[in-house]
């Protein structure tokens, strides 16, 4: 029971609203003010306490860039007495100065299929028969945990395209949503999906179109793309406006914005929307060999990832501020990892 008295609880209540205003306004760069603030008790009693982190992150809006996921095949030593193993192993690579490092940095036989709300989506590879078959893991590397989620998983047979959905709340795979498949399509790319108001979308194949799920009316419908686009690299992506789709791609030194508008039926009209000049930006050595767009993130700052000979840069589409983050280009299939590393995370380390 807290005897004080009322002007003196009132004061002290007032104390801790003035500090909590002043940590929430540290930016997400200087994470050593925070930890300097785990120093005092009281301080450390605000930082920890769940509502702060969900308002740091409310005020800051855009999660910063702290690393890196990359693919990279496994050979072990052939004199180990093992077998020959060439399955992928999903690497977290650091870019930011922040001493932020996953506890489990490595996930052997695991691929990474996309990153959103700061989790990973994992699924794994077989290489013997009960091994990680037909196996998706949901990871935070920050908590190295989770918390609600849903997960939707789309496929192409020969006469169908077809979804389910699982939702970690109720532990269930929802029952198989399908279409009739219109187009010679074969299957999805294995890229990040876009999420644009309540619709995920994926991209076919060599660029042949797109799958539209809708989450609310649990339907699917198919976009065509023109042949123009085939085997070219593109990023689907959320409009400025969050409402409408679009996709990145890079040509020759620049990169293209471009807009998809979706009619009726199977008909789609792809028009220009921003052109970024990367040879203004970058240096001529990174442009030896066309840049690939490999990651967008979507916050208060709407920021590219960039593949270049040289290393990968983000790009604010805003400002065309241009950062180098890293040199791991001899990794496969990299896609950045974008979230915030909060009080509470500094305390469980």
């Amino acid at each position: 029971m807290d005897i004080r008295p009322r002007n003196q609880r009132s004061m002290a209540a007032l104390m801790d609203d003035l500090v909590d205003e002043v940590l929430l306004r540290i930016p997400p760069d200087e994470p050593a003010s925070l930890r300097a603030a785990l120093v005092c008790k009281r301080w450390r009693s605000i930082v920890t306490e769940p509502g702060f982190s969900r308002r740091f992150r409310q005020f800051h809006g855009t999660p910063r860039l702290l690393g890196v996921l990359c693919h990279r095949t496994s050979y072990p030593d052939f004199n180990d007495g093992h077998d020959f193993d060439p399955s992928p192993t999903t690497h977290f690579v650091p870019t930011s100065s922040l001493s932020f490092r996953p506890t489990h940095a490595s996930h052997y036989r695991w691929r990474h299929g996309d990153v959103r709300h700061g989790r990973v989506l994992l699924y794994g590879v077989p290489w013997r028969v009960d091994y990680h078959m037909n196996s998706i893991v949901v990871w935070d590397p920050i908590t190295d945990d989770w918390g609600p989620f849903l997960v939707i998983f789309m496929g192409i047979s020969y006469h169908e395209i077809f979804t389910y959905v699982y939702s970690s709340e109720s532990n269930v795979w929802s029952e198989r949503i399908s279409s009739e498949r219109r187009y010679r399509w074969t299957f999805a790319e294995q890229l990040p999906a876009a999420l644009v108001g309540n619709s995920v979308y994926f991209l076919v194949h060599m660029n042949k179109g797109i799958v539209r799920f809708d989450l609310n009316l649990k339907q699917i419908s198919a976009i065509s793309l023109p042949c123009t686009l085939l085997n070219q690299r593109i990023m689907l992506m959320a409009m400025e406006d969050r409402k409408r789709l679009g996709y990145a791609t890079v040509s020759e030194s620049k990169t293209f914005i471009w807009e998809v508008y979706c009619d009726l039926g199977d008909y789609s009209r792809l028009g220009p929307n921003r052109v970024i000049d990367l040879g203004k930006l970058m240096p001529a050595s990174a442009l030896e060999q066309t840049p690939v767009v490999n990651g967008f993130i979507d916050g208060l700052s709407r920021v590219l990832f960039i593949w270049t000979v040289d290393g990968f840069f983000t790009v604010d589409m805003k400002s065309e501020h241009v950062r180098e983050i890293s040199k791991c280009c001899a990794f496969d299939k990299v896609i950045p990892y974008f979230s915030f590393y909060t009080p509470e995370s500094f305390s469980s380390q």
